[in-house]
């Protein structure tokens, strides 16, 4: 078998052919792999999903709250805000009546 004849390219064509479907197989089996550890971690995610739901408790800071329920009304209705903070009946500031209001309706509508 010399270099060039038919003989030497039916060689070369059967040897790359080989190696082409070694390397065919070998990606086969690593895509395989591959989906098969996708699949491990997503039905692991399933599994922690239905064990623990996605239940993040939110702990209400009240003086965090008031400051934020003042800023807000505030930039709502600045006379509002007037109103609730130097109330024109007793003078006193309502804002920690309306934090305590704003608590007592956030935990009947933690269960909704």
């Amino acid at each position: 078998m010399r270099y060039g004849d038919f003989e030497w390219h039916k060689g070369q064509a059967d040897y790359w052919h080989g190696k082409y479907v070694e390397a065919n197989k070998k990606a086969s089996a690593a895509i395989a792999e591959a989906k098969k550890s996708k699949e491990r971690e997503l039905t692991a995610i399933r599994m922690m999903l239905k064990l623990k739901p996605f239940e993040k408790a939110i702990e209400l800071d009240p003086s965090r709250l008031e400051s934020a329920l003042r800023m807000y009304v505030a930039e709502l209705d600045y006379d509002i805000h007037k109103n609730i903070e130097n109330n024109e009946e007793d003078g006193l500031d309502h804002y920690p009546d309306e934090v305590d209001l704003f608590l007592r309706c956030w935990e009947t509508a933690e269960g909704n």
